[in-house]
């Protein structure tokens, strides 16, 4: 319903029928269901959202929901060829431009921002042991034939104009950037050996 509302929001309208603050979830479904028993057959997903009118027998009124749902973790944990089925598939373009129009207009919530930027290689610190002596690892187990593919694959973008510099130029206001860098750069050595004597 969300992802309806995000695309068409005038089609919505809202009304609050109930309010409480002392109800458990199983007792706020019964009243849902009081409520949605009350819509005739034939306004279902035509004057209403709703395309069914049924008792809600919806997971989280289980008390056993928790324990099912560490069951299916813990099976699919154990089962070593869970999520295989996906291993050597290729998405096809066809696809993918359905993924790219389905989430067009979508924007992430100042939360999902958040965790994305937690997560991300430019909220690393690279001078960390820890994060360094993980990535030295996982390196050692790349074999050659990945290392080789990995550097035609490089140089072909360079040449593409993809990635790097190839073919490209640094505007003026680079350039005077870059070079007021380097007259820092080289003060600062020199201040560092002066410092040494």
């Amino acid at each position: 319903m969300k992802d309806s509302y995000k695309r068409r929001p005038q089609d919505f309208k809202r009304k609050i029928l109930f309010n409480s603050i002392s109800i458990t979830y199983s007792e706020l479904l019964e009243i849902e269901y009081k409520w949605l028993s009350l819509i005739k057959p034939e306004e279902l997903g035509k004057k209403y959202y709703n395309i069914r009118n049924h008792h809600p027998a919806h997971w989280a009124a289980n008390p056993d929901a928790r324990t099912i749902g560490q069951k299916i973790s813990e099976t699919h944990k154990n089962d070593p060829n869970w999520g295989s089925w996906s291993i050597g598939k290729k998405v096809s373009n066809e696809t993918k431009e359905k993924l790219r129009q389905h989430n067009l207009g979508k924007k992430h919530s100042e939360e999902s921002k958040k965790l994305i930027g937690k997560n991300s290689s430019a909220a690393r610190d690279y001078k960390d042991p820890i994060y360094l002596a993980k990535l030295s690892e996982a390196n050692k187990n790349i074999s050659n034939e990945l290392k080789l593919k990995r550097s035609i694959n490089s140089k072909r973008l360079q040449k593409e104009g993809k990635i790097g510099m190839h073919g490209k130029k640094h505007s003026l206001e680079t350039k005077e950037k870059m070079k007021i860098a380097a007259i820092k750069r080289e003060q600062k050595k020199k201040l560092n050996n002066n410092n040494k004597l």
